[in-house]
């Protein structure tokens, strides 16, 4: 059985970490136990010393046979790894399925959001430069989102694998000449998806995300791009998510929900 009913918005963000995880140096696979599988139009990926959960879960699966495969291919590797899943559309078997496991809910829900291509640019604070890393700024655009993000540097080569490569858009805003922040587009058949917007602390609250935003729009707008897609962790009721009303102000415009379900070993 496939997951046909795989939304399109879903799909470019399961191609992205496909590409992302095929382009990771090698030196991650065999010192840091770096695996990813494709399954149906889904993906399990799995880097177990990167902090949970974007790189130790399953993305995209609908169905049960898919599901068991994807639970047992993580079988002894390690990372806390989660299960992604719109419980509203999710069938019924699959919600008895995870019932039967044990399976809770662990951490935020992601709430994802999609906006149209632009009518016409968008402007940023005239302070923020942003521009697309080169390929001799790989390390550096790494570094600076491992730092916005708090991740170990260790995860530095896994995100500079993707700097200049064919449908991925790597950007590094400054302020006041300084490296303040970064974001990912990675593009596909008319979809954009939307990953790494961090900011350097020192940085904050200054407008870098904004521009970075709507940077990545601009661009994926001239690229042909027809739906921008990001993901983000759902707000708590009554507490203000920076990250959220960032993309709302944007365009963005809610879709679903993904629980995150622990995944107990076998």
């Amino acid at each position: 059985m496939t997951s046909h009913n795989v939304p399109l918005e879903e799909r470019v963000e399961i191609k992205a970490f496909l590409d992302l995880f095929r382009s990771a140096p090698r030196s991650l696979i065999t010192d840091a136990a770096l695996a990813y599988l494709s399954i149906e139009d889904g993906c399990a990926v799995s880097l177990p010393f990167a902090p949970p959960i974007g790189l130790n879960r399953i993305l995209g699966l609908r169905d049960v046979a898919s599901l068991e495969r994807a639970v047992r291919w993580f079988d002894g590797r390690g990372g806390a790894p989660r299960l992604q899943i719109d419980d509203n559309t999710a069938s019924a078997d699959v919600l008895r399925w995870i019932a039967d496991r044990g399976m809770t809910r662990s951490g935020p829900s992601w709430v994802k959001l999609t906006c149209p291509a632009l009518a016409s640019p968008m402007p940023w604070n005239d302070a923020i430069e942003v521009r697309a890393a080169e390929a001799g700024e790989a390390s550096l655009f790494a570094e600076l989102m491992c730092d916005g993000f708090g991740f170990p540097r260790s995860l530095a080569p896994f995100w500079a694998g993707i700097v200049c490569k064919p449908d991925w858009t790597c950007l590094i805003a400054y302020l006041d000449n300084l490296p303040a922040g970064t974001g990912i587009m990675y593009a596909a058949d008319g979809y954009a998806w939307f990953g790494g917007g961090t900011t350097i602390p020192t940085f904050r609250n200054r407008g870098v995300q904004t521009a970075l935003i709507r940077a990545r729009m601009n661009l994926g707008t001239k690229q042909g791009v027809k739906v921008f897609a990001v993901e983000t962790a759902e707000p708590e009721p009554g507490k203000y998510s920076v990250s959220f009303e960032n993309v709302v102000k944007a365009g963005f415009r809610q879709v679903y929900v993904r629980h995150n379900y622990l995944i107990k070993p076998h």
